[in-house]
């Protein structure tokens, strides 16, 4: 018998025939010998007849697994929408090689040691929510409530419904998985089951086997979690829906709060989108009627108000100075006060560059087209984009002035700043370089939640969904940098963010929590809507509109690298003149990004726009004009930025 096999981890587009005197099922996972090296398969199709002349191989073993159909399904729909390879694809379902899949099932414990049945009575909103909510057909349901209005209450409270059923939830960062998982154990009390890059592969492959197996399970993890092949998924979560991080943009690149969706629409089950502030294309899919819109309008404590915003106009405070003297008198009387502060600064490091202050020569990353910035902790220079490092430079390679400066904000300059004008309270810096395992991220946490922080120096790791009852005053220090960058999305990312780091301050209603923006732009349209979504959600939409951006437009965006600057211009041209030539879409490049080069590789970038979704035409040109030996073509669907 002959059987068309999808080869996983492998860069091809196509199916390879293999023979097998056994009766297989589709979806069997096989072992077949490709390239001269054990690899493994999966099952698609069975042929009585093989069209192909050359030798057929014989398929070297039968593994003891067998993904449904409706993955199958799923992970064919991945490829041919995000134009990636069928066996890069199949990598999604399948992260584990022969070795570790020879290793033998354990079933997962997923009793709690210590249950406590902390059952949170609902409020009027969040009840009518969760009966809103129909169980085993597929619906896509917007849960978007302000933050503190207790949504994670509304999707835990489904997900305990669910008796023996197999339950995802995504979450956008690796700090709220532990957070919902010890929610779900105290409500249900059943074990969650975190997953994410962190954890080792053994633990990952137990959760896999036992998800392919059947046992009832409950998933925390990240956008990864999604391609676990469940047999019985009953529920799908999207914790913080709107949150970039679900758009992985390397190697496969999609989107997976997409890609839960159609998932969830071929499995025929629910699918709740929950967020404080939802992505425009959800919010517009949900007044069109294509989502079921739920709404909770008021924080769940009812003496909990929504924060006091002030913004402070920086224009006329020293340079020298990273707060206002309004902000220095506000932090001092919530301290006062036994309230804890915290201050987001989206920027590692202490400064994001090193200048000369006579000829202005700024330190430079040797293999990227951008500057290194400071890090105090270990006097080290650092490019974020390649990881390139080097120790702190102290004379300018240009004119040899020994008189450099660090320019610009990060978290550990605001950590300094801090101790020297609060040097009695305690602070803690938070940051993906202090917070880079989860046990780090999970003390940090407790430490913020046990009241063994007073001032708290965070970047956006610590901006969603975290729940600090004594954290009342939230200071935004440096905001304008984050609204001016070739993004489409960069004000309604901006808006969103602020709205999440706002919304940490004043949970409970036992302290009034202000939030203070520093800015140096005070009359920005976006500060004047912060307080007010549906007139943001109204001006972003009508900008969209004109500008033809999603969600009234498809948008691809391409982009051309390669070590050899000529050839990938000269390609990168010849294509944009083949889509120009198409009336239906509009072809705007070759454009130079701000970096220009990454990490040796030249960069140019061709953006695709149409009212009609682009898979087909791209296929066909690229097809059409071979790529060039030593040239990549990065496609991205439905691009979160043109950057």
């Amino acid at each position: 018998m002959y059987y068309e096999i999808g080869v996983i981890n492998q860069n091809i587009d196509f199916y390879c025939t293999y023979c097998s005197c056994e009766k297989l099922q589709t979806g069997q996972l096989v072992s077949v010998n490709f390239n001269r090296r054990e690899a493994i398969g999966i099952v698609f199709n069975e042929q009585q007849y093989s069209s192909y002349t050359g030798q057929i191989k014989n398929i070297t073993a039968i593994l003891p697994y067998v993904i449904c159909n409706a993955y199958l399904d799923f992970v064919k729909f991945i490829s041919s929408y995000n134009l990636i390879p069928i066996g890069s694809a199949l990598k999604l379902l399948c992260p584990f090689n022969l070795i570790l899949l020879s290793k033998t099932v354990n079933k997962l414990d997923d009793k709690v040691s210590a249950y406590e049945n902390k059952h949170t009575k609902l409020n009027l909103e969040q009840q009518s929510a969760m009966n809103a909510i129909t169980l085993n057909e597929f619906q896509v349901y917007l849960l978007h409530g302000v933050t503190g209005s207790g949504k994670t209450e509304v999707f835990l409270e489904v997900a305990k419904n669910l008796v023996n059923a197999q339950i995802l939830i995504l979450v956008p960062e690796i700090a709220l998985s532990s957070a919902i998982a010890t929610s779900i154990e105290q409500r249900c009390g059943k074990k969650a089951f975190i997953w994410h890059n962190s954890i080792s592969s053994k633990t990952k492959l137990n959760i896999w086997q036992n998800a392919i197996g059947g046992s009832p399970i409950i998933v925390v993890g990240a956008r990864s979690a999604l391609f676990i092949p469940f047999v019985n998924l009953k529920l799908i979560v999207i914790d913080e829906e709107h949150d970039t991080s679900f758009k992985q943009n390397d190697h496969q690149i999609y989107n997976a709060r997409d890609m839960a969706i159609y998932l969830a629409s071929i499995l025929n089950i629910p699918i709740i989108l929950s967020s404080a502030t939802p992505s425009v294309e959800s919010y517009k899919n949900a007044q069109d009627g294509k989502y079921k819109y739920l709404k909770l309008t008021s924080r769940y404590y009812e003496q909990a108000t929504i924060p006091n915003i002030k913004i402070h106009d920086m224009r006329y405070t020293s340079k020298n100075t990273i707060f206002s003297k309004e902000t220095i008198e506000r932090m001092q009387y919530y301290l006062n006060n036994n309230q804890q502060v915290l201050i987001f600064v989206n920027r590692r490091g202490y400064a994001s560059k090193r200048l000369c202050t006579k000829c202005g020569w700024k330190a430079m990353c040797p293999a990227c087209d951008t500057w290194l910035c400071y890090h105090s902790i270990n006097s080290e220079l650092i490019c974020h984009h390649c990881g390139y490092t080097c120790t702190n430079i102290q004379q300018c390679r240009k004119c040899g002035n020994k008189y450099l400066i660090n320019y610009g904000i990060g978290v550990e300059k605001v950590f300094a700043e801090c101790n020297k004008l609060f040097s009695k309270y305690k602070i803690i810096m938070c940051s993906s370089d202090n917070m880079n395992t989860p046990t780090k991220i999970d003390n940090v946490i407790q430490n913020i939640t046990n009241h063994n922080a007073d001032i708290i120096i965070g970047t956006q790791i610590l901006a969603k969904g975290h729940n600090f009852k004594s954290l009342n005053l939230v200071v935004i220090a440096n905001l304008d940098y984050m609204l001016y960058t070739e993004n489409f999305r960069a004000l309604e990312n901006t808006y969103q963010l602020l709205s999440q780091v706002a919304g940490r301050a004043g949970r409970t209603g036992e302290f009034p929590a202000e939030v203070i923006i520093q800015t140096y732009n005070p009359n920005e349209l976006m500060l004047s809507m912060i307080a007010n979504q549906t007139e943001f959600y109204a001006n972003e939409l009508n900008n969209r509109q004109l500008t033809n951006m999603p969600p009234y437009s498809h948008v691809t965006s391409l982009e051309i690298i390669s070590l050899d600057k000529s050839i990938a211009l000269d390609y990168a041209q010849k294509l944009t003149k083949k889509f120009q030539s198409i009336s239906s879409i509009t072809a705007t490049g070759p454009i130079i990004p701000n970096l220009h080069k990454i990490n040796y590789k030249y960069r140019y970038k061709i953006i695709l726009i149409s009212k009609h979704s682009l898979q087909s035409n791209i296929q066909n040109i690229i097809r059409e004009f071979k790529t060039p030996y030593r040239v990549r073509v990065k496609i991205d669907i439905d691009p979160y930025n043109f950057d």
